[in-house]
């Protein structure tokens, strides 16, 4: 009944909104907005959670550290020494978490718990994605692909809250690689040859960008749709602060790290016999870790909620 009515409202949803419904089958751009309103709909029907006691945050770290053994990703986890909320000073708007492999200290930043306009967003996944970093692996597109595995399989399993967490994060990263599309003509692809070279020649030049101005108008449709008025507005500011100065040149790798290859790597996945990231990422994840377990890694957890919000193959 729960998949009928999302179906139902996914359909209404759509019309509503003015996204293509096409028989010959959409087109990648189109597929992401499609993801993004059904992992909304569902994302609004799901509870929150967080740890609210110190006992509660180290047996959620303990739990997200056993997932990862049970993915594969490490044999015996580990436990890093700390655990900090950060101050991160003139970075203080662009960076979430970082792990300090000197130090074994993974990082939050502050703000998740100081600051009104930090302290509605989540911060669960942005500790999985830290933790994953402290088993050895650096590589930002595998790190937050790994993640994301992790918290479908803790989705899947009931662990509470975890299911928002993902949908949150799908919903976001589908418009974000959507925007990649549009705004920058970039390529939908976990191959970094394809979706980084783009940019090689235009360092400094974002006149050259191919910006596709019906692409963003239909994102932006989507957008006003899935967002909030107040995620809206927040997601406008960071837009325009992404996009100020140098760091409107570096925008578009941020993007390609950390949303569009693991957003592409997963959904490529979803589509593959075995749900195995493809032997191009592999091979990235094995040229960039030596030493590290470098799978093959399933991403079927993942593969099975983006089948239950209708992503076609």
């Amino acid at each position: 009944m729960k998949k009928k009515l999302l179906a139902l409202v996914l359909t209404v949803a759509m019309t509503i909104i003015g996204v293509k419904q096409v028989t010959t089958g959409p087109s990648t751009f189109d597929k992401l907005l499609e993801l993004a309103v059904a992992a909304d709909v569902a994302y609004d029907l799901e509870e929150e959670w967080a740890p609210k006691t110190q006992a509660e945050l180290h047996n959620f770290i303990i739990a997200v550290l056993y997932q990862f053994a049970e993915e594969g990703f490490i044999g015996d986890p580990h436990y890093p020494t700390g655990l900090r909320s950060m101050e991160y000073g003139v970075y203080r708007s662009s960076i979430s978490g970082t792990y300090s492999p000197t130090e074994d200290v993974v990082g939050l930043n502050i703000r998740y718990f100081t600051d009104p306009s930090w302290m509605l967003q989540d911060w669960l996944a942005t500790l999985i994605h830290e933790l994953v970093h402290a088993q050895g692996f650096m590589n930002e597109a595998q790190t937050e692909t790994l993640a994301q595995e992790t918290i479908a399989s803790m989705a899947n399993l009931g662990f509470p809250g975890m299911r928002k967490v993902l949908l949150d994060n799908i919903r976001r990263d589908a418009i974000g690689a959507a925007y990649y599309i549009a705004r920058y003509g970039g390529t939908f692809s976990s191959n970094t040859s394809e979706a980084g070279g783009l940019f090689t020649r235009c360092i400094g030049c974002p006149s050259k960008w191919n910006t596709d101005e019906a692409k963003m108008a239909q994102l932006q449709v989507v957008r006003e749709s899935v967002y909030t008025p107040e995620e809206l507005r927040r997601s406008d500011a960071r837009l325009r602060y992404w996009n100020t100065g140098d760091r409107g040149n570096n925008y578009p790798y941020v993007l390609d790290a950390y949303v569009v290859r693991p957003m592409a790597g997963v959904t490529e996945a979803a589509c593959r016999e075995g749900n195995l990231l493809g032997e191009q990422y592999v091979r990235i994840i094995r040229r960039l870790n030596e030493g590290r377990p470098v799978g093959p890694y399933k991403m079927d957890d993942f593969a099975y909620v983006l089948r239950d919000l209708g992503w076609s193959c």
